[in-house]
């Protein structure tokens, strides 16, 4: 049995079963201490797997069996994609792209008055915004014309379709705040930028750091800063790096299962 952090809607699950109960840790809070909620689920699991190094450590605290088990790509698809239909689609043949692709940020779109700013060095900069986002969209609606028409809105695409947005862009952005929240998550959209070897600018992340990929570009979690960064990022074209191969999705979902098997011998 694999649980997530779920109690405040359905309860603790029972810990007195005669199969394994797994924890999957995804969300730590400050990821300083384990947070009241998910102690009991660190305890009293037979097995815990982590998303990052930091839910690692804080789970290792209160259980010895801990397995670090965090995001991926498809490495192989994302590689051979091409970005040409993209670009031609949303004409983006003659731009500088810098994207973000599942639109998660900081509540201040910060990363939209950085695109402006980058504009100013870049002219033929355009930003590619994919997926789902009502307040994105509301903060675009409030722009001047002759800004709104730096950024390209596709709304949400078809997984099988993702990967050619990736192959379209020059360069990626993380927007965050760079919270303590934020210090320990595992954004899949890092891994999947580093696939292809897109230069992507990130908050100092201790999570992101500690990946230690070389096609981060480091700013502060602000506009000015943000918009170096993405000047920086356009200049240094693609960076292949061998080490985002351990992190297909193919080998995790072996160390996965590797695990699960592990566990039901123990047990």
């Amino acid at each position: 049995m694999i649980t997530a952090d779920s109690g405040h809607m359905t309860g603790l699950p029972p810990f007195d079963v005669e199969i394994p109960v797994i924890f999957d840790y995804l969300d730590g809070g400050t990821w300083d201490s384990p947070n009241p909620s998910v102690r009991p689920y660190i305890t009293n699991s037979d097995a815990v797997l982590s998303v990052s190094k930091q839910a690692t450590e804080q789970a290792s605290q209160l259980n010895q069996n801990v397995t670090y088990l965090p995001n991926g790509a498809d490495i192989t698809r994302l590689r051979s994609a091409s970005g040409n239909v993209v670009r031609k689609k949303y004409g983006l043949l003659d731009a500088t792209v810098v994207s973000l692709i599942g639109l998660g940020a900081s509540g201040s779109h910060y990363f939209i008055d950085a695109v402006r700013k980058a504009r100013r060095e870049i002219p033929e900069l355009q930003c590619l915004l994919v997926g789902d986002s009502e307040s994105v969209v509301q903060s675009l609606d409030r722009l001047p014309d002759s800004i709104r028409e730096a950024f390209v809105y596709t709304g949400p695409v078809p997984y099988d379709e993702i990967a050619s947005f990736f192959a379209a862009s020059d360069v990626g952005i993380y927007p965050v705040d760079a919270t303590p929240y934020d210090d320990g998550r595992c954004p899949i959209k890092i891994f999947e930028y580093t696939a292809r070897g897109t230069p992507v600018v990130v908050p100092r992340l201790r999570e992101v750091e500690r990946l230690d990929f070389n096609n981060i570009v480091y700013a502060s979690p602000e506009a000015s800063s943000f918009a170096e960064g993405i000047v920086e990022a356009s200049k240094r074209g693609p960076t292949q790096d061998s080490k985002v191969e351990k992190y297909d999705w193919a080998q995790i979902a072996d160390r996965l299962d590797e695990k699960l098997r592990s566990v039901s011998q123990q047990v």
